[in-house]
């Protein structure tokens, strides 16, 4: 099973590479995406309708199992004497770290959110060491307000789905800065990062670099953004 194997590996890497080697391994998807993709999306937006309390007992079941895992997980680490996770986002954490996401929630009213996936993220954050939320393009952010109200959330992963770079969406930033939360997002260029840090500040700002630098360029675009 690919649980099995993931813990094999995990102890694995760390006997063969020590600490030149970060441990970390994905869990799964949130509930209602892993339903969407079992039943369809069209079928579990009429079951959420129709027999919603079929889809609360199949989500919870999908959450006690996610947290198993990444509880596994945990121990897996722990056995090997560490507590550093890292994950598909390219985020790292001194501890247990996830990318918590609810891709399906794009097709949710904020009131089924409430229903359907607040309580199953709340228990995930609850969990992690360090949470944060892949906020999947532009269909989720009329979400953002109760995703930022789970007070062990650190963070906001933007992912900008229509390809339209950050510079478009900086007063969503500053709406994410506002509700106390870190920001993080990809920039395409050193002037797209030079800008955003101009227009956000230094502070609750992460920047993933979309194209390729040297080590020196990367030397001199540091030194240019600590000048701001």
């Amino acid at each position: 099973a690919p649980y099995a194997f993931a813990l094999r590996m995990i102890r694995r890497h760390a006997e063969v590479f020590g600490y030149d080697c970060i441990l970390g391994a994905d869990v799964m998807l949130d509930p209602l995406t892993t339903l969407s993709m079992m039943r369809g999306a069209e079928n579990l937006c009429m079951d959420l309708v129709e027999r919603p309390e079929i889809v609360d007992r199949w989500a919870e079941r999908l959450n006690e199992m996610f947290l198993r895992i990444a509880g596994g997980y945990r121990v897996a680490r722990a056995l090997q004497g560490r507590c550093e996770h890292y994950n598909w986002t390219g985020i790292w954490a001194p501890g247990d770290m996830e990318a918590l996401q609810c891709d399906f929630c794009a097709m949710l009213s904020p009131e089924m959110f409430r229903r359907f996936v607040m309580r199953h993220f709340e228990r995930e954050a609850a969990f992690y060491d360090y949470a944060l939320w892949h906020l999947d393009g532009p269909d989720e952010i009329r979400h953002l307000d109760d995703i930022c109200s789970v007070p062990r959330l650190r963070a906001i992963q933007w992912v900008d789905t229509r390809r339209q770079g950050p510079l478009v969406y900086t007063d969503l930033f500053r709406r994410i800065l506002a509700l106390r939360r870190s920001v993080i997002f990809v920039v395409r260029s050193a002037d797209e990062a030079l800008e955003m840090t101009r227009r956000l500040g230094k502070d609750r700002v992460a920047m993933s670099l979309a194209f390729p630098m040297t080590p020196r360029d990367l030397d001199a675009l540091e030194r240019r953004l600590k000048s701001l």
